[in-house]
């Protein structure tokens, strides 16, 4: 079954991997066409978000980005 819009950007319980990088994928896809995706990315960042796609970016990339700066 298809996952809604808001499922994608959050993991489910007793996710597996593929599932999630599948799921990831399709929460960045829609980010990719958000007019807010800068901002949301922003906030996400700021308020180091600890879940879910946020802005296009994973919660480990946001972690990398906010390790190197």
């Amino acid at each position: 079954m298809p996952l809604r819009e808001p499922e994608v950007f959050e993991r489910g319980a007793n996710e597996r991997a593929e599932a999630a990088r599948e799921r990831e994928a399709a929460a960045k896809a829609v980010c990719h066409r958000c007019p807010v995706r800068l901002p949301c990315r922003r906030r996400a960042l700021a308020d180091r978000v600890l879940h879910g796609v946020r802005g296009g970016l994973t919660p480990d990339e946001r972690h990398l980005l906010l390790a190197n700066t």
